[in-house]
């Protein structure tokens, strides 16, 4: 079960799922932790790379003591068209709200700047390496919690389920996830004007 509200204050963040893996998703409501990625597992290919003086890029070498760090990727969003099609399974899937049990223990808040993206930066500040992203990422307003192991614990506080998840699987997962835990609360998005669509 959920703590006592008085742990609920800590600023609320947004992960977004497929149901295909139902075990995983299950996973999450019971033992009340996300999954977090090696380093080298990032969907993002090029944040392991820098520029040389040169203008050439290098990929970083990570010590040894780097190869057990993990990664545990957030929204600050849970009403992102784009973040709802592309890590929800195209609307089908869900958005746990979530906040950390340590809120403030390795959380790094992503900014977005090409340039500071491929600096040569403090290679031995793991920290450093992960806070900066390219600008065209800049949509996910992702938030970072760096983890010597494969997990992050939180506080479940709400299943938000997508548009386009049928009917049959928000009620069986509702019911799965009240008979888990019946503070979390459970919710469907209706239709497009709850999200916050694209802008070009």
């Amino acid at each position: 079960m959920n703590t006592k509200k008085s742990a609920y204050q800590d600023i609320h963040y947004f992960k977004y799922l497929s149901l295909q893996n139902a075990k995983w998703f299950i996973d999450i409501i019971l033992n009340k932790q996300l999954h977090a990625s090696n380093v080298s597992e990032l969907n993002d290919p090029m944040e392991s790379f820098y520029s040389t003086t040169e203008g050439n890029l290098k990929k970083f070498t990570y010590k040894m003591k780097h190869e057990k760090v993990f990664v545990c990727s957030l929204s600050k969003e849970s009403d992102n068209y784009l973040l709802w099609s592309h890590y929800a399974d195209g609307h089908k899937g869900c958005c746990i709200e979530v906040s950390a049990k340590a809120p403030n223990k390795g959380f790094i808040e992503v900014e977005y700047d090409n340039r500071k993206a491929y600096e040569a930066k403090n290679r031995e500040d793991i920290n450093e390496l992960l806070k900066y992203k390219l600008d065209c990422w800049k949509y996910e307003n992702e938030v970072r919690y760096i983890r010597r192991d494969s997990h992050l614990c939180v506080y479940i506080h709400k299943v938000i389920f997508g548009m386009s998840t049928s009917s049959k699987d928000c009620n069986f997962y509702s019911k799965l996830i009240k008979s888990i835990d019946s503070n979390i609360d459970t919710v469907r998005i209706k239709d497009l004007n709850e999200l916050k669509e694209p802008k070009f």
